[in-house]
């Protein structure tokens, strides 16, 4: 059997006939009579003599046109041009696409679609996903973008004693500003402690309140269930009106209803129902909390997390993301992507291009590919050194410490007794050097760990420490068959003379326990705790008593540093915190 091979333009319609069905369009033939009720698309319509690739009809009604060429053949820039001097002017269309197909990074052949929206003045065309659904077309028929913009600038936010900061009203200002030059993307940057969830709190009020035909449903995106929990809490003490939270105003949903153990704080927020996503209403106007991973799940369909680590630790598979009508390109207007130079991170940027709505990125460390992602447009920057000047943010103190086997390596003279442990099954197992052995700096406390070392590096600290103070200790590792965390915490109880109930380490390794643990450490008052800890307290937890902070690793990006210094930057007037003592 001979089989007959499509033509580019072919092709490409192919592609384009699956994504419009895909996504609720049916279909009809050339000349084919327009039922009167329903979403469908006919092509090849003669308009002026000429053929519209793919006309689409909502309820009988013209309401966009598909302008489609084949791969390479033509810009579909240049297409939309065509389709909206051609066919769209004359039969006064507002939405137009363009497309034709493209390979991915996999080498996929999949659809190229770009978008513009005619009702904007000087709008700007946008690739895009797939194609809108017939009730988001719908919906935007009813968003008067161009005012709401207006409106935005035209009303600036401005500073309020006790409550929004003058640098937060420049924030949600400068957003304002972004949105009314037509930007897409916008970058936030706001030193860690300096309130970005605050700020995003009260510019998504701004919206939903004053300009409900721009924003209505809008996404609150991070990446680590702690933060999830946090926003909803944020949303849930926000002062909206009178006697009445953001969450008694405007729907707030989630994946899981947070604890309220921790402050006892009402909360209102409800469980995201599918419907409110797949289907959404006129209407509606809402905000969801999740996380990226949690979001990749529901389009890709895989299997739901057993608990918050499984959530917080997934990782990003390297394959495309298909289609899933259930979660729709429209189903949100504004996605907020807090800490986004992490949402970002080992592509999870593909969730955040599945979309079709604007974006906003906050980061206290932005990365080169965090400007790249949001077309390097920074619309505000509040920095660390900035937010000290103010007064907001504390400065620090830097203590290094230095053994003679840090610096030199360690050394192992022979005839010395050491104790060699199998990682595979934990025994040990005594032996002694038969020869002098020379330790490499970067393999201590990876291979060999010295606890005269790390009792040095206790008893320098003393120095400094004070009874009551909370201090946070970043550990190399906290492997199964050979915790560097553990031996931490052995040499500070040893050193300090404190319990099991003062010094203990907060890691994945300890499960659901870690969670509490957290909230204990945040919220006692009177306990000196030091807690030791790998990676899990670098970022998204917010505990401004602690004042010492120790790093027994080295820290090869810029980025988690700075993550990890911003657990100790914030003010603390309980305590009078002037300064975190920093050691490495």
């Amino acid at each position: 059997m001979i089989q007959t091979q499509l033509k580019p333009e072919q092709l490409a319609r192919q592609y384009i006939d699956k994504h419009l069905q895909a996504t609720g369009w049916k279909s009809l033939k050339q000349y084919d009579k327009v039922p009167s009720n329903g979403f469908y698309y006919l092509p090849e319509e003669e308009v002026n003599g000429k053929f519209a690739d793919y006309v689409l009809y909502i309820n009988g009604k013209h309401w966009a046109i598909v302008e489609a060429k084949k791969e390479g053949s033509e810009n579909v820039e240049h297409a939309l041009v065509q389709a909206i001097e051609r066919y769209a002017k004359p039969m006064r269309l507002h939405y137009v696409y363009a497309a034709n197909t493209k390979l991915d990074k996999w080498s996929n052949t999949i659809i190229n679609l770009i978008f513009r929206d005619l009702r904007v003045k000087d709008s700007r065309s946008r690739e895009l996903f797939t194609f809108h659904t017939p009730s988001a077309l719908e919906l935007l028929e009813t968003y008067d973008l161009d005012n709401s913009s207006k409106q935005l600038v035209e009303n600036p936010a401005t500073e309020v004693k006790g409550g929004l900061r003058y640098y937060q009203a420049d924030a949600i200002n400068a957003i304002d500003k972004a949105i009314h030059d037509k930007k897409q993307k916008m970058l936030l940057h706001m030193a860690t402690g300096t309130g970005k969830t605050r700020t995003i709190v009260e510019l998504v009020y701004r919206f939903l309140s004053t300009h409900p035909k721009r924003f209505k449903r809008i996404l609150f995106l991070v990446d680590r269930r702690e933060l999830a929990n946090q926003a909803v809490t944020a949303f849930a003490t926000f002062n909206a009106l009178p006697g009445k939270k953001f969450d008694e105003v405007y729907e707030v949903y989630c994946d899981r209803i947070p604890s309220d153990e921790e402050n006892k704080i009402k909360l209102n927020s409800k469980l995201m129902s599918p419907t409110k996503i797949s289907n959404p209403k006129e209407g509606d106007a809402h905000v969801y909390v999740t996380t990226i991973q949690r979001l990749y799940q529901q389009i890709t369909g895989r299997s739901t997390f057993r608990n918050d680590e499984d959530e917080d630790e997934m990782e990003w598979e390297d394959k495309p993301i298909e289609y899933n009508p259930k979660i729709p390109i429209d189903a949100f207007d504004l996605i907020i992507s807090d800490e986004c130079h992490r949402s970002i991170y080992n592509e999870w940027e593909i969730v955040l291009k599945y979309f079709d709505a604007v974006q906003v990125g906050l980061t206290a460390t932005p990365t080169g590919k965090t400007f790249v992602f949001f077309d390097r447009n920074l619309v505000y920057r509040y920095g660390l050194q900035q937010a000290i000047n103010d007064g907001y943010l504390v400065d620090y103190d830097v203590v290094k410490i230095k053994t003679k086997s840090t610096k030199e390596g360690a050394y192992i003279p022979k005839k010395q007794r050491l104790l060699i442990k199998d990682k595979q099954t934990g025994y040990c197992d005594e032996e002694f050097a038969d020869e002098d052995i020379k330790i490499n700096v970067d393999d201590l406390e990876r291979d060999l760990t010295i606890p005269d070392r790390l009792r040095k590096l206790v008893s320098e600290f003393k120095k400094y420490y004070k009874p009551g103070q909370k201090t946070l200790v970043f550990a190399k590792n906290d492997n199964e068959k050979g915790s560097h965390a553990d031996a931490l915490v052995e040499a500070f109880r040893e050193e300090l003379g404190l319990g099991n109930d003062k010094v203990f380490k907060i890691t994945y390794r300890c499960g659901k326990d870690a969670r509490t643990q957290i909230r204990k450490f945040r919220n006692s008052i009177d306990e000196a705790w030091i807690i030791v800890t790998v990676d899990m307290l670098s970022t998204g937890v917010d505990i401004p008593k602690i004042e010492n902070i120790i790093f027994d690793r080295a820290v090869q990006s810029r980025v988690l540093f700075e993550q990890m210094m911003g657990r100790g930057t914030r003010l603390c007037k309980e305590i009078s915190k002037t300064s975190p003592t920093v050691q490495s």
